[in-house]
């Protein structure tokens, strides 16, 4: 996958990390707190503990791809024996390493690479990939931007104890939002509305080059999951969003929790909770934002 770096930068990080080796970590939190509250949010992210809600019982080992600023993986560290974070980004990885040696987790090994060519000594109990999938063919410069993503959650399928898990968080290719005005990965409206081949053109027209961040619909993600040798694969709705997850909501039970469980903090979450209560909860699957998506080895 490409290096990516989420809301910072290669320099900052880079200067974020020498600072913080040199006047310690939350000393170097403090400093960016005005000039990145971004990177703060997800640095400091205590929403990502909706995501525990998965792990296996007995977890002893856990591996999550694309670990980032590093916050799920000291949170899975909390409950599971050891944790093994992977990301291509050598940034990323450095900074996760830091911060676990900072709270003193000696439980999380991290390693910088990608994950679609590691082997690993022992198999896990479950594989977290948050914002992971649809950048996997970035990875491969594949012709074929699916079977890439069915080969790497193959690949995952294999490090995983019989009965194991994966957990992806993602966005929904059909979501509400992208008929909104919400533009695509590459920058573009309306790419992941169109056939992948139209897409395809579209992208290189407006010099993007080709279409190969793909997301997928439900039907579309449990297909490759099946394919991949996972099954039982259920699917959820994050309120707010997959990175900042204040609730998982089953998607055949939105219309329910919208009419009974939400609690409404000002007038427009109100009208549009009321709004929502009156669809069908294949609707608002259908449409939902994004996805978390849970499968089980084979």
């Amino acid at each position: 996958m490409s290096e990516r770096y989420g809301l910072a930068g290669k320099d900052f990080l880079g200067d974020f990390i020498e600072k913080a080796r040199r006047d310690g970590l939350s000393e170097a939190l403090s400093d960016c707190r005005k000039e990145f509250p971004g990177f703060l949010n997800r640095f400091n992210n205590g929403l990502i503990d909706s995501y525990l809600a998965f792990a296996v019982d007995d977890c002893d080992r856990v591996l999550e791809v694309g670990c980032g600023y590093g916050a799920l993986s000291m949170k899975l560290s909390d409950i599971c024996d050891r944790v093994t974070a992977v990301d291509v980004n050598e940034k990323c990885a450095e900074l996760t390493e830091l911060r676990a040696e900072d709270e003193g987790r000696e439980n999380v090994e991290v390693v910088a690479g990608n994950a679609a060519e590691m082997d690993f000594d022992d198999n896990f109990d479950a594989a977290y990939m948050v914002g992971v999938l649809e950048w996997i063919p970035v990875s491969t410069n594949s012709e074929d931007p699916r079977e890439s993503q069915r080969e790497f959650l193959e690949h995952v399928n294999d490090q995983l104890d019989e009965g194991g898990k994966v957990v992806i968080g993602i966005e929904n290719r059909f979501g509400a939002q992208y008929f909104l005005g919400w533009k695509d990965h590459n920058g573009l409206w309306g790419t992941n509305l169109l056939p992948r081949k139209l897409a395809n053109a579209y992208s290189k027209l407006r010099g993007k080059g080709g279409y190969e961040v793909y997301t997928h619909s439900r039907k579309g993600y449990e297909e490759l999951l099946e394919e991949s040798g996972f099954e039982n694969v259920k699917f959820y709705a994050p309120l707010r969003s997959y990175r900042f997850p204040r609730f998982m909501v089953p998607l055949e039970k939105l219309r329910y929790f919208f009419s009974n469980v939400f609690v409404p903090e000002n007038r427009k979450q109100g009208v549009g909770a009321k709004m929502f209560s009156l669809l069908p909860s294949w609707f608002l699957g259908f449409f939902a934002p994004h996805y978390v998506i849970v499968g089980e080895r084979q």
